[in-house]
């Protein structure tokens, strides 16, 4: 797993792309019971948690806290500053 460093407005955060199970820590498995064959998974965060699908990025604040973010708002908020 790789973090990169991304900006939004002026704001710095590590993220990462979620592909599959395994790919970030704290990222676990989460079944669906509307299409159980669907790999997703879910993410605890300061709110409760958020189910994390394939292509999603998770982010992690200044503070540590984690979040789920799909990709085309993602593309839309963030800027690449480093790799």
């Amino acid at each position: 797993m790789i973090d990169l460093k991304f900006k939004r407005k002026n704001v710095i955060v590590d993220a990462t792309q979620w592909f599959k199970l395994g790919d970030h820590p704290n990222v676990t498995k989460y079944v669906d019971e509307d299409e159980p064959e669907k790999i997703v998974g879910w993410i605890n965060t300061i709110d409760g948690g958020n189910i994390v699908n394939v292509g999603d990025w998770i982010i992690r604040n200044s503070n540590g806290n984690y979040s789920s973010c799909n990709l085309e708002k993602f593309t839309k908020n963030y800027t690449l500053i480093s790799d």
